[in-house]
Formats: C-alpha cells, structure tokens, sequence
C-alpha cells in the first residue's frame, strides 16, 4: 500500500506541476504576443500568388479571380480585403538635370490602393478631375537605398525626406492615342506599402482616359485581419499557395506553435493528472477490501462512517497537500527561471502570480473527491 501511496504523490507532482506551468506560462506570454499582434494590426498584409515556371509561360496564373477575393472576403477572421489598381498605360517621369535645362526620362509605373489602406496622412494626398498636379507616395526603402546604397558609390550627395518632398518634376501620361504632361510631387514616404502610388481616384480616372480598356485585374491584394497570428489564416494561405510579407507569416507561425505546444502540454498534464486520480482511485478500492473487517468492527463497535471514514481520509488528504505542495514550489522556481528569460530578451514583466490559486483549486477538488470517494467505499 505504502508503494501505490507513492506513486501516486509522484504522478500528482508531474502533473499538477505541468498544469500549473501551462496555465502560468499562457498568462505571462500572451502579452509578449498580444503586442507583437497590434504591430501587426496596425499594418494590413499584403497577399500574392507564388510565382512559378508556369506563371512565366501563363502570366494570369499570377492574378486573384473575383472567386478567389470573395472567398478572402467571407473569411470571419479578414475584416477588409482591398486590391492594388495597376496603371493601363505608360507612364513617364521627365526632370531638368543642372541649371543647362538638360533633361532626364524615365520609365515609371503607378499603382493606387483605396485611401483607409494608405499608411501616410498628408493633406495633399487629394486629386481631383482638372488638377495638373499629381501627389505621389513612395516607400520609405527607396531614399534610404539611394542614400546608404547609390549615393554612397557614386559619390552623390544624399537627399533627406523633406528635400524630396521639396523636388517637382514632369509626368507624361500616354496611352489610347492620348498623350498630356502633368506634374509629380512627393507628398509622403510609406513604411507599408512597397510601391509608388497616386491617390486611387486619379488611378480610377486615368485608367479611364488612357488606359487599353482591359479589366483591371489585380496581382496583389491588401488584406486587413482581426489577428494576423491566426492559424486559420496560416492554413488558408498553405492550402492555396499564397504568400505573405514574410515577417506577419513568421508571426503567424510562431503564434501557431506557441499555442499548439500549450495545448500539447496541458493535454499531457491532464492525461498525467486522470492516470493518478484512477491510480489512487483504485488503491483506494483494494484498501477497503483488505480493511473490510475492521470497518465492519469498527461500525458494530458504534462508531460512525464519517467518523471511521476520517482516518483514510487524513491521510489521502495529507498526501494530496503534500504532492500539491511540492509542485507549486517547482512551479514557483520555473516561473522565476521564465521571468529573468523574458526580462533579459523579450524585455517584458511576468504578470499577476496566480500559481497559489490553481494549486488551492487543484487541491480543494482532489482533497474533495477522494473524500467523498472514501466515505461512499467505507458506507458500501
């Protein structure tokens, strides 16, 4: 008996201790999470389709069908979906080069994206039908790869953000027999969006006047999520090929595997914490057989079954205390190893300590059903 006693406190340490650490843990790191989630938030993804040997052969493989953004649209987990609108004629950007009058051409191309995408708040960011100028948003990656990249190898002096926005130059639109120059600004620089953009009602009227008169039909699309780290989301973009900026993806994993290793973890504790229940259980069962005759005195003797039912019980439950006892203070020395690990890399605090808690819950439970379990053996 004293063996299957012990077996059983060392079963209750494994497996409260894992519980207690599983529920501790999810408390103090869903913060970590929480935050790295709104940073998330506050940026909308941007989806495409991979690129293959057969896009390059049938270049609409790389388009989204109208099915295909309905389907994103359903999703409850997606709260927007919005698509880039891509320029149906060429474009051109001309500038004077030094006081000779010299000018440059260069190809460019435009793309526009409805406004509550648009990451850059600017006043001029507006176009209206008959305004000649036209504002225009770039990445942010293009002035520092000319200043920390060109710049530096060709000897050219570097640009900060407000001497390009101080920088006018023509633009020539052509296309459907139509040819007319307007002027260019640069109104704001875009840590989001990796593309040079006009405001979405120009992109709408230019398409109109010069475009080819195809449909417009969109490669990459804006989604807005609710929680980028959904792993509904990450099955979706695996189960159609899609492919997303690479750090929300890696989020959306990490946030996955997070969660599917607390649940594996508690899934054990569990299994752990019922094989002990049934081991004490059934010790529980061959220690009533084996004292049957001296309950039975004991009864004929006068006294009560709570009363001969008191002595199993003080000692299941001093057990239980014990075995609870100990796997809080491992839990307590885990949780302080888990505090320094946050403090000293993800520079984040432990939250509310709740591991006293969960240990008195556990016990009352336990204490409550081996008592019970006790007097009903002892009264049958």
């Amino acid at each position: 008996m004293p063996l299957q006693l012990i077996g059983y406190a060392v079963s209750l340490v494994i497996g409260v201790f894992l519980v207690l650490v599983v529920a501790q843990a999810y408390i103090d790191l869903r913060p970590v999470l929480s935050e790295q989630a709104e940073v998330f938030e506050s940026e909308s993804a941007i989806l495409t389709k991979k690129v293959s040997v057969f896009s390059s052969v049938d270049k609409g493989r790389i388009y989204f069908t109208s099915d295909e953004i309905d389907e994103l649209r359903e999703q409850p987990y997606i709260d927007e979906v919005g698509a880039f609108n891509s320029a149906s004629f060429q474009i051109w950007a001309v500038a004077e080069v030094g006081q000779s009058g010299q000018s440059v051409r260069s190809d460019l191309f435009f793309e526009s994206v409805p406004n509550r995408f648009v990451d850059v708040q600017d006043e001029a960011w507006k176009w209206e039908d008959g305004d000649t100028l036209i504002p225009i948003i770039v990445p942010k990656d293009y002035i520092d790869l000319y200043n920390f990249g060109f710049a530096e190898s060709q000897g050219l002096p570097v640009m900060s953000e407000s001497t390009v926005k101080g920088f006018a130059f023509k633009i020539i639109l052509s296309g459907a027999g139509k040819s007319n120059q307007y002027y260019g600004a640069v109104v704001g620089f875009s840590n989001k969006l990796n593309s040079i953009l006009v405001p979405d009602e120009f992109m709408q009227w230019a398409n109109a006047t010069y475009g080819m008169g195809e449909e417009n039909r969109s490669s990459r699309l804006l989604i807005s999520l609710d929680d980028p780290t959904d792993e509904r989301f990450l099955t979706l973009i695996n189960e159609n090929g899609y492919v997303l900026n690479e750090e929300k993806l890696e989020q959306s994993r990490l946030n996955f595997l997070f969660k599917s290793s607390i649940q594996f973890t508690a899934f054990l504790a569990l299994v752990i914490m019922i094989l002990s229940i049934g081991f004490l259980s059934l010790s529980i069962n061959l220690m009533m057989q084996k004292h049957e005759k001296v309950i039975r005195n004991l009864w004929l003797m006068g006294y009560s079954h709570v009363q001969i039912s008191r002595f199993y019980q003080l000692i299941i439950t001093g057990l239980t205390l014990t075995g609870v006892t100990i796997a809080l203070m491992l839990a307590t020395i885990f949780r302080a190893e888990l505090g320094e690990l946050l403090s000293s890399t993800l520079k984040s605090e432990l939250q509310q300590n709740w591991l006293w808690l969960y240990a008195l819950g556990i016990f009352i439970v336990l204490s409550g059903f081996f008592s019970w379990r006790v007097y009903r053996k002892v009264k049958s």
